[in-house]
């Protein structure tokens, strides 16, 4: 007895036709833009804004948050509360939180500052 032979059935090769339907080309914009890398203090608009006596006490923060966190977190979050729009206290802030060793807080207000401030250099770059 001859047995029968069963036809496999062919898988197709290519899928059903759609036809192609042209959309437009996607642009994507080219951005120049020009930086000055320096060493120098950057030029911050809001501590112009600031009564004399804050800013003469800014660079002073800066040391504090570095060396003595603990003492300058008391009045940064003070003044992070008081002059909200200024995003230089949110980064001081986040680093005397880092200097102390409290990385939840520091990453914290190192979101809150992105939020609040996403175009300010050192939000992004925290």
């Amino acid at each position: 007895m001859a047995a029968k032979k069963r036809h496999k059935q062919r898988q197709q090769l290519f899928p059903t036709y759609t036809p192609h339907v042209p959309t437009a080309p996607v642009v994507h914009p080219v951005v120049l833009s020009e930086y000055e890398i320096t060493d120098e203090p950057l030029e911050n608009r809001h501590i112009k804004k600031l009564p004399a006596q804050v800013q003469a006490r800014i660079d002073d923060l800066y040391e504090l948050a570095q060396h003595h966190p603990t003492q300058a977190i008391t009045e940064l979050e003070r003044l992070v509360t008081t002059y909200p729009r200024v995003p230089t206290f949110s980064n001081y802030l986040s680093l005397a939180y880092l200097a102390a060793g409290d990385l939840e807080k520091t990453e914290a207000c190192v979101r809150e500052a992105y939020r609040r401030h996403p175009q300010y250099l050192f939000a992004k770059v925290n």
